[in-house]
């Protein structure tokens, strides 16, 4: 008696999953979802700062310990490189848009799109972190 043959049932990726790989869905997709974060971003602060002029029984160390809290200064950080890269690519795909023989360089103009993003970001952080600390000397509080 002969086993049963097995067949093997292979799932094509589907056009979605193929488009993400190329670099410049890539990079559509990450302006859209930065985008989007920039929007809760904001939408959140101002929740945050709509509660506090309804709260006028706040204390400057209260303020202080809500703003330089550790999780504040790393949700403040992210958003800084969010907006930084969401803005460098805006600029990336604008010069695409204007400068019609940079299409055909659209792999080597992400990748300096990246490559200035990411040292910007840090030179940006390195500002924020030492603001933080000169804001929190001035207040009298640990901001870590």
């Amino acid at each position: 008696m002969s086993s049963p043959a097995v067949t093997k049932t292979v799932i094509a990726p589907s056009r979605y999953t193929k488009s993400i790989r190329h670099p410049g869905m890539a990079m559509w997709l990450a302006h859209r979802v930065t985008g989007v974060l920039i929007l809760l971003f904001l939408l959140a602060h101002l929740v945050d700062f709509t509660d506090l002029a309804f709260n006028p029984h706040m204390t400057l160390l209260e303020l202080s310990n809500l703003f330089l809290g550790m999780p504040n200064i790393i949700l403040n950080g992210t958003f800084l490189a969010v907006v930084l890269f969401h803005g460098l690519n805006g600029m990336r795909v604008i010069a695409i848009d204007l400068i019609p023989s940079l299409s055909g360089h659209h792999k080597a103009v992400i990748w300096l799109t990246v490559a200035v993003s990411v040292a910007s970001i840090i030179v940006a952080e390195l500002i924020m972190i030492q603001f933080v600390y000169s804001i929190a000397a001035s207040a009298g509080v640990q901001p870590f």
